[in-house]
């Protein structure tokens, strides 16, 4: 554990929600870009107060002119290119009536491949007949691999299925069979919370997640657009109170819980460097975190979820809640946004947005620490 005298206790909730929009016009395909601006500590500072920090935000919008479209060749082609091509020659007849040094309309034949020759590519044979290079290139298909389209070549039969189970501490197995995508990146999303896995090389996934919502929809989506669905009931959920932060895997943000006054050095401290064990969640003697998400992948999505058994709880006294984020190289001076959940006995869900802009890069190894983003719970013993 860091040293807790380098905390920043940040009072109030710190929850804003910054939404910048992207506009579009007509012709126009010039990106928006939008920047948060923060004014740096002064140096002498020892605690930054992020309640007074400004964001702002601008956006930039690119034009783009018209350019008109070129001339067509207005020229005809010449029905002397054609000497080269053999053909039938009819022979020259004179209508009755015509003198005989009328001109004469062009065969049939003649005029046929005139205008063929206008609109339809040389062929290959064409060109060369005329001594120039030919390069021979293979016809577009419509074939697709299979990271693009499902069910095209190369991903016949793939058909992934989900199976749900309810287990104690109001928790859900989720077993995915996706043999057909082997090693492949897999976003899971339940009731706003989602979090990036990855099959293993058979294809399959086989993790735990806590329930959020007593009828729990799972949906399991793969980079290729492959998606499956299941749920199932989750009676036991009233029973437990349950906090959520996600964000990306570089945020450096933590989820902690000290419990009946415990200290951070304490057993009863509960992050995820102590995360206990749903065996106590399920006999009431205290909560546990679990976190869900592959923070090995590039720019995977991260959730961190603590479970306490209210409703079986065996003492009375206080849980105390915060979300503290580490200053590192990846976030520091950066943009931070993050999602708190937080489901209770009566059965709501609340959502909180976190978007502030991190401290700059010499406060390396500091901590934020934001106090009301999630709410302490009050323990009654039953």
């Amino acid at each position: 554990m860091p040293d807790r005298k380098r905390l920043i206790t940040i009072g109030g909730t710190l929850c804003a929600i910054a939404g910048i929009g992207f506009f579009m016009q007509n012709g126009q395909s010039g990106p928006s870009q939008a920047g948060l601006n923060r004014s740096a500590p002064e140096p002498a500072q020892e605690m930054l107060d992020l309640s007074s920090a400004e964001l702002t935000a601008s956006d930039t919008i690119g034009t783009s002119a018209g350019i008109a479209p070129p001339e067509p060749d207005a020229a005809p082609m010449e029905i002397a290119a054609l000497d080269d091509v053999p053909r039938a020659q009819a022979p020259a007849m004179t209508p009755p009536g015509m003198p005989e040094n009328a001109p004469m309309a062009p065969a049939p034949e003649l005029e046929q491949q005139a205008e063929t020759d206008q609109t339809a590519p040389e062929t290959a044979e064409q060109v060369a007949a005329r001594g120039d290079a030919v390069i021979m290139v293979e016809p577009e298909t419509d074939r697709a691999t299979a990271s693009e389209t499902p069910g095209s070549d190369g991903m016949t039969g793939c058909d992934p299925s989900m199976e749900l189970e309810t287990i104690a501490a109001a928790m859900v197995r989720v077993v995915v069979d996706a043999q057909c995508l082997p090693n492949e990146r897999v976003t899971l999303e339940h009731s706003g919370m989602s979090f990036t896995e990855a099959t293993d090389a058979e294809g399959m996934l086989d993790i735990t997640v806590p329930a959020l919502a007593e009828e729990a929809q799972i949906t399991a989506t793969f980079r290729d657009g492959h998606a499956v669905f299941a749920s199932t009931m989750v009676n036991s959920l009233a029973f437990y109170d349950r906090a959520v932060i996600q964000s990306d895997s570089e945020s450096a943000i933590t989820l902690h819980a000290l419990e009946y006054g415990a200290g951070y050095s304490d057993t009863g401290h509960i992050w995820s460097g102590a995360a206990g064990g749903i065996e106590n969640a399920a006999t009431g003697k205290g909560g546990f975190l679990i976190t869900l998400g592959d923070s090995t992948m590039d720019k995977a999505r991260i959730a961190e979820v603590y479970t306490f058994p209210t409703g079986i709880a065996r003492d009375d006294g206080l849980v105390e809640l915060s979300v503290e984020i580490e200053v590192t190289e990846y976030n520091c001076a950066r943009a931070l946004n993050a999602e708190a959940f937080q489901i209770g006995a009566s059965g709501g869900l609340t959502v909180q947005s976190l978007d502030l802009t991190m401290p700059d890069c010499d406060a390396i190894g500091d901590f934020l620490v934001l106090k009301n983003l999630v709410n302490d719970l009050k323990v009654a013993r039953n």
